[in-house]
């Protein structure tokens, strides 16, 4: 009887090949890529830092360039001083104002803390207080695990 499905033919083969070469020099670029992303964190990221940094000078420097007094032009050098100074006391202002709220959040978390065990403590007393004692004797028989507990006639239920 002859055979339902012919053999693959040897194009069909490379060309396979070649799209399993190819997956895997894919994987393989990736991952470098990603390897040389990681070791190069710290240049990749003082670069993001100065673009951004680039970015709102370069605005602040034109915003403060076009501003006249009557017939003089503020000269460029001036614009780019004023601009970073500008900038420089925006941020350390908001740098003031996140450290601020950083401080009174701890602050708040230590009184807290320092607060937290009298007041467990409180809770536990006022727990103990409504309900009462039990004695457990040993239980006999198969499940020796539990006990029997009965309450205790010293302390009765209120």
């Amino acid at each position: 009887m002859p055979d339902a499905h012919p053999p693959p033919s040897p194009s069909k083969d490379r060309s396979f090949a070649a799209r399993v070469q190819t997956g895997a020099l894919v994987i393989i670029a990736f991952a470098v890529v990603l390897a040389l992303l990681v070791q190069a964190q710290f240049i990749l990221i003082s670069l993001a830092v100065s673009v951004i940094l680039f970015s709102l000078t370069s605005d602040a420097i034109a915003l403060v360039a076009r501003v006249r007094f009557g017939p003089v032009k503020i000269p460029n050098w001036l614009a780019s001083s004023l601009a970073l100074l500008l900038l420089a006391i925006v941020l350390l202002s908001l740098a003031a104002v996140i450290v601020s709220q950083v401080n009174t959040v701890l602050l708040t978390a230590l009184s807290y803390s320092e607060q937290a065990p009298a007041a467990v403590a409180a809770i536990f007393s006022l727990a103990r207080q409504g309900t009462p004692r039990r004695r457990c004797s040993p239980r006999s028989g198969p499940s020796r695990s539990r006990a029997i507990c009965a309450p205790s006639p010293l302390r009765r239920a209120r």
